[in-house]
């Protein structure tokens, strides 16, 4: 069996149909979080609340979409163990049940941990403006960031299988903050998830709990893994730097260029690059990998980190005659840039499970 989960605020009657519509179908139940809707809309939840199969849980005040749906994710939990999964949707009308439909039909055929997220044609004409813009830009930051081709990243229509519900409350974020960063999780934990098309329907989508400090929210979001890896590198470098400094100026100024430069360079980076592994390992990248499939990767990637900003540093303090430590710092932020992309996708990538594959 699998529920349906719909968040709602301040709900058009149309609401009680398209609930209806849905337990028509084998979906059951559905489970409405009323996220501190007014008095005038309390008929609508009496008759919904009437409804064979359909639970209305109610936040007194509003807490915001992601909020609600960790309400109904807590019921799940408690109040439907033998189902397979849930399924959520907006309220607003803008998801098609043929498309819950499909959605339910994917999750049956896959599950154990397996997620399938709604994808909009966000180059409709019919799309507002601005929700393109941001949709387009939240797109290539989520690809450029954490990869993954996923184009619509505020879609409402999404499915989890029963067994990654616990993780989803682990996930922070109160508002529609929430569904950004369960993109991130999802990527991250290498958990298996399809992007399916569904239809773009935007006469109805109003959102009036949508607040413009939830667009900074979103893009803090979008952006808080890497916010994550740079401040770690910055402590990282500022080990790199000073312990580079320290060796470069006092403990081997009597050698020539070239060997003071490699000794420095390599006792740097490996007192620092002890800090970074721990820190990215368990901080930045919450990674279950073991050290013995992580570390040789970990340090494959520094040794090649290591050798290039050493061959570029000696090239720049060569041909310019400069301080060292300038372009030793402009050099290993550009190298560690490079290095996130790397880290993220490779060294510390969880493996899928044998049995976590999507079934046709």
């Amino acid at each position: 069996m699998i529920g349906v989960v719909i968040p709602v605020f301040n709900p058009e009657h149309a609401l009680i149909e398209y609930v209806q519509d849905i337990l028509k179908n084998p979906l059951r139940p559905v489970i409405i979080i009323n996220d501190g809707s007014d008095s005038a809309h309390s008929e609508v939840f009496c008759r919904l609340s009437s409804l064979e199969d359909c639970i209305v849980l109610t936040h007194e005040t509003s807490r915001g979409k992601g909020r609600a749906l960790k309400t109904a994710y807590e019921y799940f939990l408690a109040n439907l163990p033998q189902h397979i999964g849930l399924i959520t949707a907006d309220a607003d009308g803008s998801n098609a049940l043929e498309d819950i439909l499909a959605l339910a039909e994917l999750l049956c055929k896959n599950p154990d941990r397996y997620a399938v997220v709604g994808q909009r044609d966000i180059y409709n004409k019919k799309v507002p403006l601005l929700s393109r813009l941001g949709n387009k830009m939240n797109a290539a930051l989520f690809r450029l960031l954490y990869g993954g081709h996923i184009k619509d990243t505020q879609c409402g229509l999404r499915a989890f299988s029963a067994d990654i519900i616990t993780d989803m409350l682990k996930i922070s974020g109160e508002r529609y903050d929430y569904e950004m960063r369960v993109l991130t999780f999802l990527q991250l934990k290498n958990i298996t998830w399809t992007l399916y098309p569904i239809q773009t329907i935007y006469s109805n989508n109003k959102r009036p709990d949508y607040r413009p400090a939830d667009t900074a929210r979103i893009f803090i979001s979008l952006m808080s893994g890497f916010f994550r890896y740079f401040s770690v590198f910055l402590l990282s470098a500022i080990i790199d730097v000073f312990v580079l400094a320290l060796c470069y100026y006092f403990f081997f100024s009597s050698l020539p260029l070239a060997q003071r430069l490699l000794l420095s360079t390599v006792i740097a980076r490996i007192i620092s690059s002890v800090f970074n592994y721990l820190a990215n390992k368990f901080v930045v990248f919450q990674s279950k990998k073991s050290h013995r499939k992580a570390a040789w990767r970990y340090y494959f990637l520094w040794l090649s980190q290591m050798l290039t900003s050493y061959f570029l540093v000696l090239l720049c303090t060569s041909i310019f005659s400069i301080n060292v430590v300038l372009p030793k710092a402009l050099i290993d932020t550009a190298l560690g840039i490079i290095s996130y992309q790397v880290q993220l996708h490779w060294v510390f990538k969880d493996a899928p499970s044998s049995s976590n594959k999507p079934k046709p």
